[in-house]
């Protein structure tokens, strides 16, 4: 399903209110740069969607006892000091990876590590589990970055066109059959299949004339 198709059909499920607020981003440049620190927990469970099914996830999450899928947007300003510490709660091995920015390598089960880099260059990134690539990642370990350039609050990076609304949208399509085998430690061997189709973590209920969960 294209992510336009996604938009047509979804939002008669999703109010225009509900729309307007998911993902929105306010921002302040700062006069300075800042340290930020942030903890994410590796943690994992199960999410109820529209129809009622319970499926499996893995999530980088704001505590031990919660399950954040995606994880929560992370917003700095560019030039900014981020320090993150990850808790990995889980009994496997996980990693946090931002492409080009900072790699955590290999976090065991039950470690904890933190890691630190400068962010140099405006833009939007996903962070996201490089482990078992791609399962770890499509059953729900990743969400958003973005470094908001210095001394600009409606430009994405120094020079771009204006703005005068911003919005971080992480969209997901979700097999159950995957995620299950994933919860099982296994290698999925079926045609992934979407069931669901997420906007930073909302999905519509089924409509009534397809009775397909958007």
């Amino acid at each position: 399903m294209k992510r336009r198709d996604f938009l047509k059909a979804g939002s008669a499920g999703l109010t225009s209110s509900l729309l307007g607020s998911i993902g929105l981003i306010s921002w302040t440049p700062r006069a300075r740069a800042a340290t930020i620190t942030k903890t994410y927990y590796i943690t994992d469970g199960y999410i109820t969607q529209p129809d009622g099914v319970d499926v499996y996830f893995k999530g980088f999450s704001s505590s031990s006892n919660t399950l954040n899928v995606p994880g929560e947007q992370l917003v700095v300003q560019q030039g900014d000091t981020v320090r993150l510490t990850i808790r990995n709660t889980l009994g496997t091995s996980h990693s946090f990876k931002i492409d080009g920015v900072v790699d955590s390598g290999r976090i065991r089960g039950g470690e904890t590590r933190t890691i630190e880099f400068q962010a140099n260059d405006a833009g939007s990134y996903l962070y996201y589990d490089a482990r078992n690539a791609p399962y770890n990642r499509l059953v729900g370990l990743h969400g958003g970055f973005a470094a908001m350039p210095d001394g600009s609050s409606n430009e994405l990076y120094d020079g771009s066109p204006t703005f005068v609304q911003q919005y971080f949208w992480i969209f997901h399509d979700i097999d159950p059959a995957w995620q299950n085998a994933i919860r099982n430690r296994n290698t999925p061997n079926s045609t992934y299949t979407p069931r669901y189709f997420t906007l930073n973590g909302f999905s519509a209920r089924p409509h009534l004339r397809t009775n397909k969960p958007w």
